[in-house]
């Protein structure tokens, strides 16, 4: 973690419960005697750029793209990116890289930021599901993308991104049933990145 970013505000209390769930004891421990937890993102359109970038790829390739994304985008924030990557347009976009599919993604998310629709001030004030309704209305950006905006964008709490590969191995692993995440809530989201970091050599951030 560094100086600039903060856990999101009800990490604590989540591990806090999670650590009584025998499941995930062992993982929760070790985030807390790491430090480790899911950081309160500094800016959604940036994370929205790093999660259309994460599609289907691994994780190092999605850190690379989306750095280069947001390098063309002169590495701007908030409005400014949205305004940047929106005058950039699908054709340019996909010259850096990206498929057809993630460019009119970045297009259409940046269109709704820039129209309030996405605007932080706004989303804050939806459910999880009017927000997923929302993203999901943009071509290109399906239930897991639409999933890591919620857990790594919004830092909401009770995200449970069912269709991602590594928390499918990862219950596998730990023989804990596909249904058997209901017991997490709701804290969700932690216990997903829980399981998620049970796999990884670095904690994983959109």
């Amino acid at each position: 973690m560094t100086h600039k970013q903060a856990f999101v505000c009800w990490w604590t209390q989540a591990i806090e419960a999670l650590q009584k769930a025998p499941e995930l004891a062992d993982v929760a421990a070790l985030a807390l005697e790491r430090g480790e937890g899911l950081l309160a993102s500094p800016d959604l359109m940036a994370s929205m750029v790093r999660a259309v970038c994460g599609q289907q790829v691994s994780s190092a390739a999605a850190k690379a793209m989306s750095s280069k994304v947001l390098q063309a985008a002169g590495c701007a924030a908030g409005q400014e990116l949205a305004q940047r990557l929106a005058a950039l347009g699908e054709e340019r976009l996909r010259l850096l890289g990206l498929s057809k599919t993630k460019a009119q993604a970045l297009a259409g998310l940046s269109e709704l930021y820039l129209q309030g629709t996405l605007a932080p001030e706004r989303v804050g004030r939806l459910a999880d599901a009017e927000i997923m309704d929302v993203l999901t209305s943009v071509k290109g950006v399906g239930p897991w993308t639409a999933h890591m905006i919620l857990i790594f964008g919004l830092g909401r709490p009770d995200v449970w991104p069912a269709g991602d590969y590594g928390i499918k191995k990862a219950l596998a692993r730990r023989g804990i049933e596909a249904a058997g995440h209901e017991k997490f809530a709701p804290w969700r989201t932690a216990a997903a990145w829980l399981l998620w970091r049970s796999q990884t050599q670095t904690p994983v951030q959109y």
